[in-house]
């Protein structure tokens, strides 16, 4: 089980070494990386721009043919020699085995029974590699100066990976050598293969999938070949596509999400052994124990010997599943359809439309989800739907009732001190302060709350009266029309509401009268016509 050159030559049919020119490899990828850059096609034209890069990529892959680190043997060879470093590591494997199971590749099978929630198997943060062992490696110095390597912490260990395939001394090498040799994702796939995808909803992240995968690689070429701080890297002479499009599969069907050794975060990570497990339907049963530091995990079933042992990789389509694992489950419980849906912008009704979705934090425009399962419309969707389907009228009426009450987001912090003062007062409550409610003798509001009292309930009025208006509703909404159930005999109209009525929250006590009220009526003209009507 040695280990292959890990720098090839490439031949050329008669035999003789063909060198390749440093300066012609550049040209291409800084070709590779314009084209990468540039701004976004228009709508219809993302084919041709794959095609295009597609071409460069393939220019460049010719001419780094037989330079990609190899291992010698199958994968399979490799994983006793993974179970050993497992056990002198400290992790917990007597109860499981790796074997290959038809139809699925390879996964973990049980080698005695397993009861449901049965922790069977942790591994210790040494085994891990994660962004933070990438920070102490050989790449360390690259990451503290690159900011792309900060911020997209699945690049960094796409580096971190081939650092370590490249050393003949790295503590992982065990792991890194039972990996695949490559993958199903899209991004091993033929042109023939990705055109199929033309008509789903997949291709535009196959598409863009691809793109950025190129432009990073591009990126990185340039980097590593003119950064100073990238001169002891392993990958300085030998980094090819092949080995970054296998680096990025790698740790896209692989990664995770752990705490970090102090706690404060998270951050992503490979886990040797633990990711030999397949998918199946069920709940997430694998956490990371902060006390012993490891990652642990249990049973999602009972499991007889011999049996294979699965986990749960999470809520993902099955379009989610062949980007980003490469497989596709057919009894996936939460499959679902992306669809796109807004409102128009050239829509008469659109300003108020978008401003009722925007009070209910909904977006005018967004991408919804179709479940297979029950219910297969969410309740987001659910209430978009009835707003995009809205008449003129119910349209305005919900718009006027949504005005009355602004977002919490967009309340002053003294408003929402004088509304708690409020609801104590209603509550036999004394006072709000500080956060504290005392129980006692009801006090009258203060100067400020009287006047934002009176400030909110005229606000309130105008916004009405103004949608109302626009709109082209006649029963406006005045101080004093709020209907409170008292009607005083021989008149048509509901007596106005007294000065200690209208001091009430309107928000809470706030219902539509009767539709007879001549517009635009403010309290004292509207008591001079209840006067006028009376008998």
């Amino acid at each position: 089980m040695g280990r292959k050159s890990r720098v090839k030559t490439q031949k050329s049919g008669t035999g003789a070494t063909a060198v390749v020119s440093p300066k012609e490899m550049m040209n291409l990828i800084s070709d590779l990386l314009q084209k990468c850059s540039s701004a976004a096609p228009s709508p219809g034209k993302e084919w041709e721009e794959y095609i295009q890069i597609r071409g460069l990529v393939e220019k460049i892959r010719k001419k780094q043919k037989g330079i990609s680190v190899i291992f010698e043997g199958s994968r399979e060879e490799f994983f006793p020699e993974l179970m050993a470093w497992a056990q002198e590591s400290g992790a917990s494997c007597e109860g499981v085995e790796i074997a290959n199971f038809a139809g699925e590749g390879f996964g973990l099978r049980a080698t005695k029974d397993i009861k449901a929630e049965e922790l069977f198997l942790w591994i210790p943060r040494t085994m891990l590699m994660t962004v933070e062992s990438a920070k102490n490696s050989v790449l360390g110095p690259l990451y503290s100066q690159d900011r792309i390597l900060q911020a997209m912490g699945n690049v960094t260990l796409a580096l971190h990976l081939l650092c370590e395939r490249a050393d003949p001394s790295s503590p992982w090498l065990p792991y890194i050598k039972t990996l695949p040799g490559d993958y199903d994702t899209p991004l091993y796939y033929e042109e023939e293969e990705v055109h199929h995808l033309l008509s789903t909803q997949a291709i535009q992240d196959v598409l863009s999938q691809y793109k950025n995968t190129a432009r990073q690689y591009a990126y990185f070429y340039k980097v590593i070949q003119t950064h100073l701080t990238t001169s002891k890297l392993p990958l300085k002479d030998a980094f090819t596509f092949d080995d970054y499009r296998w680096a990025v599969s790698s740790v896209m069907t692989r990664q995770n999400q752990i705490p970090t050794e102090d706690g404060s975060r998270v951050t992503l990570a490979l886990i040797p052994l633990w990711d030999m497990c397949n998918h199946t339907n069920g709940l997430i049963t694998t956490g990371y124990n902060l006390e012993d530091d490891r990652c642990e995990c249990v049973a999602l079933q009972d499991y007889k010997e011999n049996e294979q042992i699965y986990i749960f990789y999470g809520t993902r389509s099955n379009a989610e599943f062949v980007i980003h694992n490469g497989f596709f489950f057919q009894e996936n419980a939460h499959d679902r359809v992306k669809i796109k849906l807004g409102v128009s912008k050239s829509e008469r009704l659109y300003a108020m439309k978008a401003e009722v979705l925007a009070r209910a934090g909904i977006p005018s425009s967004s991408i919804f989800a179709l479940h297979c399962s029950d219910p297969p419309i969410s309740a987001q969707l659910l209430a978009f739907l009835r707003v995009f389907c809205m008449t003129e009228g119910k349209t305005a009426l919900i718009f006027a009732l949504a005005c009355c009450v602004p977002p919490v987001s967009r309340r002053r912090p003294r408003d929402l001190n004088i509304e708690r003062a409020l609801m104590c007062r209603r509550r036999g409550l004394s006072k709000y302060r500080r956060g504290e409610c005392r129980m006692g003798k009801e006090r009258k509001p203060a100067g400020a709350a009287r006047r934002y009292q009176k400030r909110d309930k005229w606000r309130i009025k105008n916004t009405i009266n103004r949608q109302a208006k626009r709109a082209r509703i006649n029963f406006p909404i005045a101080p004093g029309q709020y209907d409170n159930g008292n009607h005083t005999r021989g008149h048509r109209h509901p007596r106005p509401a007294t000065r200690k009525e209208r001091c009430r929250d309107p928000c809470l006590s706030l219902r539509l009268s009767t539709p007879s009220f001549p517009p635009r009526l403010g309290n004292r003209q509207l008591r001079g016509k209840m006067r006028k009507d009376s008998p």
